[in-house]
């Protein structure tokens, strides 16, 4: 009865496979993790086939995240990325399918669902914050990835003269 998790962890499913789909064009995803059927090398699903999954799975997490008489227990604290503010999930939501109809726009005609996305501002990520951003600290510098400070800082200690640059 966490339907409110489920329609969080929807969304994010969703947006981790759109970020593959986007990265690697065709991904496995109809027959993902399904190694306990006996489906070792899943197939590969055409990527236009796999967005219209990805939209319906987001409306699913909405859905849940939507529906009081199944939430007793909703995200808090606990929430990394909203702190428990549900309606800025939903907006993150709708961001992400806007994204995705963007798209998809080039292999289907799709301007009534973007149309209706855009008729509400206020359903869509519209302020900085309610950015879809996992803090990391509470400094300005600190606020990124940690992984992003190795990687600056690696860089500094080994960076190459823009004048190497003009003359090669």
């Amino acid at each position: 009865s966490r339907y409110a998790y489920a329609g969080v962890a929807k969304i994010l499913k969703a947006y981790v496979f759109s970020q593959m789909v986007d990265a690697w064009g065709d991904i496995p995803f109809s027959e993902f993790n399904k190694f306990k059927d006996g489906i070792k090398q899943p197939k590969f699903d055409d990527d236009a086939l796999v967005y219209p999954q990805l939209i319906a799975m987001i409306d699913a997490g909405i859905a849940d995240i939507n529906n009081p008489a199944l939430n007793p227990s909703r995200p808090g604290a606990d929430d990394a990325i909203y702190g428990g503010n549900t309606g800025r999930w939903i907006k993150a939501a709708n961001t992400l399918k806007l994204k995705l109809y963007t798209k998809l726009r080039r292999v289907q005609n799709v301007s009534a669902q973007v149309t209706s996305l855009l008729a509400n501002p206020a359903g869509l990520i519209n302020a900085t914050n309610e950015s879809f951003v996992i803090p990391f600290g509470s400094a300005l510098i600190s606020d990124r990835n940690p992984g992003f400070g190795d990687y600056f800082a690696a860089q500094r200690d080994q960076h190459v003269s823009p004048w190497l640059y003009e003359i090669m």
